[in-house]
């Protein structure tokens, strides 16, 4: 993890904007090694400061670890967000949706919810063993 840390410090101190490529490449690290309140750092950094909006791409590791690790609420707020990429022309991608909902504690209302989020915005019905 020094080395992202140290890789994004040089970035900066060169004068070199990562790219979006660049950025999720680091969350993805971070992620993949369980520092996921650093990769969220650095997710909401891409709009604040590198002015970058989040793809799919940059949504499903941070959604796949809050999930692995119980973080079910955070997992849905996010989705919720990626909801609204569909609105800026952004698509959703459908393994998001899956696993939040196999994720979820609550089988009832949420349930029913992200089922009707993964009708509306992947246009078609998944098996119910999710």
């Amino acid at each position: 993890m020094k080395t992202i840390r140290s890789l994004l410090k040089q970035m900066v101190n060169n004068e070199v904007e990562p790219d979006v490529f660049a950025l999720n490449s680091m969350r993805k690290g971070y992620v993949l090694s369980l520092h996921v309140n650093d990769a969220l750092r650095i997710f909401h950094q891409m709009g604040m400061v590198y002015n970058y909006q989040a793809t799919s791409f940059s949504y499903d590791y941070l959604i796949h670890e809050m999930c692995v690790q119980s973080r079910t609420h955070n997992a849905r707020e996010l989705c919720t967000e990626m909801k609204k990429m569909d609105e800026n022309q952004r698509s959703v991608n459908f393994i998001t949706y899956r696993m939040v909902l196999r994720s979820s504690d609550n089988k009832g209302l949420e349930k029913k919810k992200c089922l009707n989020g993964i009708v509306k915005y992947c246009w078609f019905v998944p098996h119910s063993d999710m």
